[in-house]
């Protein structure tokens, strides 16, 4: 059983779980009482490996992960190097770390445009040039800040299905920055916007973290803030 969580470790797997996922044992309908607690398991384990490699994401050759089961179940010496292998795992990890975060961008991007597609066509949702879209929730009465302006701001950020990644209001703490260190689409709504204004805005991925990401945030994730610009810094207010 060690040598099997080892093996699942090395794949970078944390757990074995015996149900859960794809890792449910099916049943074909032999219920044949000949078949021994043994060999069940046995078969059972195999199941679940095979099942948290799929989780996993590795495209993995069969016929070498057996051998590589087979070798180590029977105390046979490595076909090859352990520097090697441990090269190869990491290589590995990183060519399906890059294919995963493709088809997450890939997702996000398509999801993204037909969000702001449709919420564009709401009564009092405006669009920029740029792709920027805003919710103007309260007018404000001062001046707009300039890019080379610092601001003073309470705000709240969500990801299209609602829930929170960052708030200056759960802080309890305005933010303090410069506008040209900021995402695109935050210095180009405030460049938009009044001292005491208060709007809500939708930020295409090109104008916020693109395929990169930051954080929690996924690549060519769509970005929602509430923003509630209380004072320019270096300015009129």
């Amino acid at each position: 059983m060690q040598r099997l969580v080892r093996l699942l470790a090395i794949l970078g797997v944390a757990a074995l779980c015996l149900v859960g996922g794809h890792s449910a044992i099916a049943s074909n309908g032999d219920s044949s009482e000949e078949t021994s607690i043994r060999e069940l398991a046995s078969y059972a384990l195999g199941r679940n490996i095979a099942a948290l490699i799929l989780d996993e994401g590795f495209d993995i050759d069969e016929t070498m992960l057996v051998q590589g089961i087979s070798d180590v179940l029977n105390g046979q010496a490595s076909l090859f190097e352990i520097d090697r292998l441990e090269q190869a795992l990491v290589a590995f990890h990183e060519e399906r770390n890059r294919r995963l975060m493709e088809q997450e961008a890939a997702w996000n991007l398509e999801f993204a445009t037909e969000f702001l597609a449709a919420n564009g066509e709401r009564e009092g949702v405006y669009t920029t040039e740029t792709g920027l879209q805003y919710e103007i929730l309260e007018q404000g009465t001062g001046s707009s800040p300039t890019f080379d302006d610092t601001v003073k701001v309470h705000y709240h950020g969500m990801f299209a299905d609602g829930t929170e990644f960052d708030s200056s209001y759960r802080r309890g703490v305005p933010s303090t920055f410069a506008l040209s260190d900021v995402i695109a689409g935050w210095s180009e709504a405030l460049r938009l916007m009044q001292v005491g204004a208060v709007w809500r805005i939708f930020v295409p991925p090109h104008l916020a973290y693109g395929e990169q990401g930051a954080g929690p945030i996924g690549p060519n994730e769509l970005l929602i803030f509430g923003i509630e610009l209380l004072a320019i810094e270096d300015g009129v207010q």
